[in-house]
């Protein structure tokens, strides 16, 4: 008989938010992620994706010179 372990939520925010550092986020969204999204990871992802270009003008306009 194999004992499993059972992680709680918190234990689950953090390895989620060590998911998001390992990614390259900053450590302040990872955690922001962690807490909003829970197991949700594609749904957190996309969030840190935005806020990591979130003021940034797009490449698509630099570029065009109409």
């Amino acid at each position: 008989m194999s004992l499993e372990t059972v992680s709680t939520p918190l234990q689950r925010d953090q390895e989620n938010r060590n998911i998001y550092t390992r990614m390259g986020f900053d450590i302040h969204n990872s955690v922001r992620a962690a807490l909003m999204f829970g197991d949700h990871i594609q749904e957190a992802t996309t969030w840190l994706l935005r806020q990591s270009s979130l003021g940034e003008f797009p490449q698509r306009f630099k570029n065009n010179h109409s």
